[in-house]
């Protein structure tokens, strides 16, 4: 998951600096095991907009309709990092 978690600051484009991150929730640096996209609805659901707002790639429609289905923070989370992996494939 902690792999996961700096795939998904790199995809909301969060400064690294440091070696720490820093995240708009807070004021303070973050270590990469601090990350909190898997336990945090406040940090995963701004990474689902923004993948909403990228109409234009075919796997963020999939997401969307697929996170209306879904029914806990785990499954989002796993959907988000796939869609992710996939993007940064292309």
């Amino acid at each position: 998951m902690k792999d996961s978690n700096r795939l998904i600051a790199a995809f909301m484009e969060i400064e690294y600096v440091n070696n720490v991150y820093y995240h708009e929730s807070s004021e303070y640096p973050y270590e990469y095991f601090e990350l909190e996209y898997n336990t945090s609805w406040n940090w995963l659901m701004p990474v689902v907009i923004k993948i909403g707002g990228r109409k234009n790639l075919v796997g963020a429609t999939k997401i969307l309709r697929d996170y209306s289905t879904m029914r806990n923070l785990d499954e989002v989370y796993t959907s988000v990092v796939a869609f992710i992996r996939e993007q940064t494939k292309n």
